[in-house]
């Protein structure tokens, strides 16, 4: 994944998904951040949701 900008955020998880995350994280010897950035990437082409450039959300 090349270097860009990040922007901080947060969100709220359920006990489930926080450990799921941590799990992945391991075993792809990754940050969390990372793991769900991979997901949600991997959704977003599961969906054929191309990159959003220039402008926040939108399909």
């Amino acid at each position: 994944m090349p270097k860009q900008e990040r922007k901080s955020t947060s969100v709220r998880l359920t006990p489930e998904a926080v450990r799921l995350i941590e799990a992945l994280a391991g075993e792809l010897g990754v940050n969390q951040s990372a793991v769900i950035e991979l997901a949600v990437r991997c959704l977003a082409k599961a969906e054929k949701i191309g990159p959003v450039s220039g402008r926040e959300g939108g399909r």
